[in-house]
């Protein structure tokens, strides 16, 4: 992430020593590479917001899974079909698969700063 934030700010510097060139035919160019690097920027900040309330809105979900199944123990497993136990299964697959990728994600450089820290503190579900 930080590395596309620098190649925007690499954008729009290139447009500004275009810009300071007197040539007409530059006053063009100068405006689309600011106009780019602007918006390539504004789109990177967006994304990043929306990666992290995202993630913090999965979070609640993961631990009602993980409230459910755990209530859901506490009664006898017998009184359950296969079914509905197929479906705990595949459930607690799933949220374990996307507390997996999202732990990765926030070990990297990439999305380190758009994943809250509370996701360090969550354990899969068992």
């Amino acid at each position: 992430m930080e590395y596309l934030i620098i190649l925007s700010a690499i954008i729009i510097i290139i447009g500004y020593i275009i810009g300071n060139k007197k040539k007409s035919y530059f006053n063009e160019l100068d405006f689309w590479c600011k106009v780019i690097g602007y918006l390539f920027f504004i789109g990177l900040v967006l994304s990043s917001i929306g990666i992290y309330y995202d993630i913090n809105s999965k979070i609640p979900q993961f631990k009602s899974v993980q409230l459910t199944l755990d209530n859901s123990r506490k009664n006898e497993i017998e009184n359950y079909s296969n079914f509905e136990l197929a479906t705990f299964q595949l459930e607690v697959a799933e949220q374990n698969k996307w507390l997996a990728e999202t732990k990765y994600w926030n070990n990297t450089w990439v999305l380190d700063v758009c994943i809250p820290d509370e996701i360090d503190k969550l354990e899969p579900i068992n």
